[in-house]
């Protein structure tokens, strides 16, 4: 699973590199996952130097839908492995 989330990372940051040098309007990003520090670093990246905006950062799958409710994303990033739901039945639910 750490293989999936490293190639995830990498081609996000690829995607980041890319919007930087060809000026992409600001999109709003919702951060999903359950470590803390995973979510944490990726917020940090992308507030660094990019034209993205990190609008939030949950740790549960429950929490997304109150939380789209009340806010408009862009792109949300998705662990597909939650403890209370799986990412990818997240996903068709959204």
């Amino acid at each position: 699973m750490q293989r999936i989330k490293v190639f995830l990372f990498y081609t996000f940051v690829m995607h980041i590199t890319y919007c930087q040098q060809n000026t992409i309007p600001m999109k709003k990003i919702l951060i999903v996952d359950d470590h803390q520090m995973f979510a944490e670093g990726i917020q940090f990246l992308i507030q660094f130097g990019t034209n993205y905006h990190v609008v939030g950062v949950l740790n549960s799958g429950k929490s997304v839908c109150s939380f789209l409710s009340k806010n408009q994303v862009d792109i949300i990033l998705l662990d597909i492995e939650l403890p209370d739901i799986s990412g990818f039945e997240l996903a068709s639910n959204i």
